[in-house]
């Protein structure tokens, strides 16, 4: 074992190939720049979402949801429409997916309820299935 910076007590650890790992003061302090760069940078700031959009959602939601099963209701098509323009705007706006399915549990006034219909828990399944397809342009 070498010593470490002068030290003879202290010992630099051996890598595989035996040669001793000793990180050099300019690594360390070139990895430290990168890094307050980076935290530094100005972030993109992103524009606020139409509410419109989200009241609509709800709206269309609960008249949806008076039809059993829900695919039934003539809005159901509608209702996808108008989830895909709020996910597409939130995407356009720079918004980040986990505000946008925020955003959309709060129109479909989803909290933490317990008993709910399987038909309105395959709805609120589907909205954010949609939403997210739409936000990141996927189509599976």
């Amino acid at each position: 074992m070498l010593p470490v910076h002068g030290d003879p007590h202290r010992h630099a650890p051996l890598a595989w190939s035996g040669i001793p790992i000793v990180p050099s003061p300019s690594v360390r302090s070139l990895a430290l720049t990168r890094l307050r760069r980076l935290l530094a940078r100005p972030r993109a700031k992103s524009k606020p979402v139409d509410l419109t959009q989200l009241a609509r959602v709800g709206a269309l939601r609960r008249q949806v949801l008076e039809s059993d099963p829900w695919c039934a209701s003539p809005l159901a098509w509608e209702l996808e429409r108008v989830v895909r323009a709020a996910a597409a705007e939130f995407r356009d706006r720079g918004q980040r997916p986990e505000q946008m399915v925020v955003a959309l549990k709060r129109a479909a006034e989803r909290g933490a309820r317990p008993g709910v219909s399987a038909n309105e828990e395959e709805l609120h399944y589907r909205m954010i299935l949609w939403s997210v397809r739409e936000y990141f342009r996927a189509e599976w």
